[in-house]
């Protein structure tokens, strides 16, 4: 038996390819952005990473309080202005006699 010519196959990085399908079948596997050479142009992007986190720990919550107001101090009125308008005006409710 004899082998007239070469054994390697040089010329397969100048084949054309008509599809994908056609490349699968010459034993290339599919291969995802990942791998690529990461010029941001495809696959995975190149970006630069985020800042540190400083992480402070959490103040514990203050004590809540309760307070109790009359109806007077709900108001925030102090002196005359606790009068209704009309009464300072000189006018109540009381009817005079003719």
């Amino acid at each position: 038996m004899a082998t007239v010519g070469k054994l390697s196959h040089a010329d397969i990085k100048d084949k054309i390819f008509g599809s994908a399908q056609m490349h699968r079948r010459f034993g290339y596997k599919m291969a995802s952005g990942l791998f690529h050479k990461k010029d941001g142009y495809l696959g995975r992007k190149v970006r630069r990473l985020p800042p540190p986190r400083i992480l402070v720990p959490e103040e514990p919550p203050r004590e809540l309080l309760s307070f109790t107001l009359t109806k007077e101090e709900q108001t925030g009125l102090k002196g005359i202005e606790l009068m209704p308008h009309l009464a300072q005006a000189g006018f109540n409710y009381r009817e005079y006699p003719d």
